[in-house]
C-alpha cells in the first residue's frame, strides 16, 4: 500500500518560558459545588473544551444542599452556556470519565456517585458525536460513591475498559472491580480480581515497567483491615493484575494519587497526597521517582500535605516539565489553593503570586479554555472563612506573557494519518527533541524524549482507536498535529 506524504506548512512558536505567570478570574455561570468534579472534554467535536460538573450545590450558607449534574458547553473562546439538551443524574462524591466506549471517535460518559436520595449508582451515557447522550441501561457496572474510576485498555485489545472502588451499601461494603470491554461497547465482570476494596478511594494507569501495558496505582480506606492502602497491581498485558511485592508506598486516603513523570526522564512516577491514619491525621504529602524499571525511591516532596484534596499537573511556564495545582485543608484546618512550578527534576517552588481562593472538598483542574495555547485554571469546592463554609467555583485564565515571542515558517508531517500500530514524525528543518500526545481529554498519553533527530517512529499499538494531539518540540519551538488512530 503507497503512504501519500503531505507536508502541511504551519507557524511554529517560541516557548521559551513565561516572563511572569498571571491568572484572572473570570466571571462564570457555574453552579458552586463541592464533594464534586469538574470534568473537561471536547463532547460537541468543535474543537474546544467543554465541562461537566458535579457535586453538592448550596444557594446560602449551611443551607439544604441538592446534588447536579451539569454540562456546559464552551464558544471558543471560554465563554460557557448552559446545556439543556441532555438530563444527567444528579450526583455528588462522585467518580467520573468521558472515553469513547464504544469506538465512534466521540466521547461517552461513565458516572457513578451518590444521588440524593437512595444507594449510589453508576450511569453509562453514549455520545451521538455532536453532545447529545443517551443512558445505556442494563449494564454490570457497579454504582459506588467516596470512589475512583479509571477507563483505559488494560487487556491491550484496543478498546476502553473499566477499574473502578468505593463504596457500594451497607450489606456489600466497599468493592472494587474491573470491566472488560468486548469491542462493541458491551461490558462483562473479570473474574480475575486482586483488588483491595476501599472507599476515600484514588487511583491512576500507567506502564511503570515499560512492557506495554497499564498497571493500576490504588489507595484508600481498607475497611476489613481498618487500613490505609496504597498498592500498586502489575498487568501482564491481558487483564490479569497481580499485587506487587517489590514496592512499598505509605497508605492514603481521602486525597489524590497520580502517575506523571515528574523529573522528565521519560517514565512515570508517583505523587500522592492525603490523609494517612485515622481521622486522617497526619496528613501527608509523598513523592515516589521510578528508577526506569518500575522500582519506586522516595523523594522529599516539595508541595502542600493535605487532606480532602485535589492536584492536577501540566507545564504552565511553558518549561517543558509539570508543575502543579492543589487544594485541599492543611492540618491546622485552613484551607489551601497553591500553585507550584518545577524545576525539571521534581522540585517544586510555591508560587506565591499567584492567589487563588481557597477550597477543599473540592476539585482542580488545568484546561485551555480558550484557545489561546495557555492553560487556564478551574477549581471549585468549599472554602473555611468567618461567614463558615461556603460552597464556590472559579474560573482563571491564563494571561501570561511569553518573554520574547516569535514566529517561523515550518514543514511537518505526521503519516501515515490514520495509523494503527506506528506512525512516523518527520521534520524538513527542526531538530526534534521531544515529543508528546495526548488524548481528546487535554491527557498526556506519552512523554518521549529524542535524541535530537528530524525523524521518527512512534510505537501506537497500546493508543486505542480515536483522535489525538501530537506535540513536537524542538529548540525553543512547539507544534501540534492531529493524530487519528484507527
Amino acid at each position: 500500500m503507497k503512504t501519500k506524504l503531505i507536508y502541511l506548512f504551519i507557524l511554529i512558536f517560541n516557548v521559551n518560558t513565561y516572563s511572569q505567570l498571571s491568572f484572572i478570574e473570570k466571571n462564570t455561570i457555574f453552579k458552586a459545588v463541592s464533594n464534586g468534579e469538574i470534568k473537561f472534554a471536547d463532547v460537541d467535536n468543535d474543537n474546544d473544551l467543554d465541562v461537566l460538573i458535579t457535586g453538592n450545590h448550596e444557594n446560602t450558607n449551611n443551607a439544604t444542599t441538592t446534588s447536579i449534574a451539569e454540562l456546559y458547553l464552551n464558544d471558543g473562546l471560554g465563554n460557557f452556556t448552559l446545556d439543556v439538551n441532555n438530563n444527567f443524574q444528579k450526583m455528588y462524591e462522585t467518580a467520573v470519565s468521558f472515553f469513547d466506549f464504544d469506538g465512534d471517535n466521540d466521547l461517552d460518559l461513565l458516572m457513578l456517585g451518590q444521588p440524593d436520595t437512595g444507594q449510589p449508582v453508576s450511569r453509562l451515557y453514549r455520545n451521538n458525536g455532536s453532545g447529545n447522550f443517551t443512558l445505556v441501561t442494563n449494564t454490570p457496572i457497579i454504582g459506588v460513591t467516596s470512589g475512583t474510576v479509571i477507563t483505559a485498555d488494560l487487556d491491550g485489545d484496543n478498546d476502553l475498559d473499566i477499574f473502578l472502588s468505593g463504596y457500594k451499601n451497607v450489606n456489600d461494603g466497599r468493592q472494587s472491580k474491573v470491566y472488560f470491554n468486548d469491542g462493541s461497547g458491551n461490558f462483562v465482570e473479570s473474574t480475575n480480581n486482586p483488588f483491595i476494596p476501599v472507599s476515600g478511594a484514588s487511583s491512576d494507569a500507567a506502564d511503570i515497567d515499560n512492557d506495554n501495558d497499564l498497571d493500576i496505582i490504588l489507595s484508600g480506606y481498607n475497611f476489613s483491615n481498618n487500613a490505609y492502602i496504597t498498592k500498586l497491581y502489575i498487568n501482564n498485558g491481558q487483564g490479569f493484575f497481580s499485587l506487587d511485592s517489590t514496592n512499598s508506598f505509605d497508605g492514603f486516603n481521602n486525597g489524590d494519587i497520580r502517575f506523571e513523570d515528574l523529573d522528565n526522564d521519560g517514565d512515570k512516577d508517583i505523587a500522592i497526597v492525603g490523609g494517612t491514619s485515622a481521622f486522617n491525621i497526619p496528613i501527608q504529602s509523598k513523592l515516589y521517582i521510578n528508577t526506569g524499571n518500575g522500582s519506586f525511591t522516595e523523594q522529599n516532596a516539595t508541595y502542600d500535605s493535605l487532606i480532602l484534596s485535589d492536584f492536577d499537573f501540566e507545564d504552565v511556564d511553558n518549561d517543558n516539565d509539570l508543575d502543579l495545582i492543589i487544594i485541599g485543608m492543611n492540618s491546622n484546618s485552613q484551607t489551601i489553593s497553591n500553585l507550584y512550578l518545577n524545576d525539571g527534576s521534581a522540585n517544586f517552588t510555591l508560587q506565591s503570586s499567584v492567589n487563588l481562593l481557597t477550597v477543599h472538598k473540592g476539585d482542580v483542574a488545568f484546561a485551555d479554555v480558550n484557545n489561546d495555547n495557555k492553560k487556564d485554571i478551574l477549581l471549585s469546592g468549599k472554602n473555611i472563612s468567618n461567614n463558615g463554609s461556603l460552597d464556590f467555583i472559579k474560573l482563571y485564565v491564563n494571561q501570561s506573557t511569553l518573554s520574547l515571542p516569535y514566529y517561523t515558517p515550518s514543514r511537518i508531517s505526521v503519516f501515515p494519518n490514520p495509523a494503527s500500530l506506528n506512525f512516523t514524525i518527520s521534520s524538513e528543518n527542526l531538530t526534534i527533541e521531544n515529543i508528546e500526545i495526548y488524548n481528546l481529554l487535554g491527557e498526556k498519553l506519552l512523554h518521549k524524549k529524542v535524541n535530537n533527530t528530524s525523524k521518527i517512529e512512534i510505537n501506537s499499538s497500546n493508543f486505542s482507536k480515536g483522535i489525538y494531539l501530537v506535540k513536537i518540540k524542538s529548540v525553543n519551538k512547539i507544534t501540534s498535529k492531529k493524530l487519528i488512530i484507527k
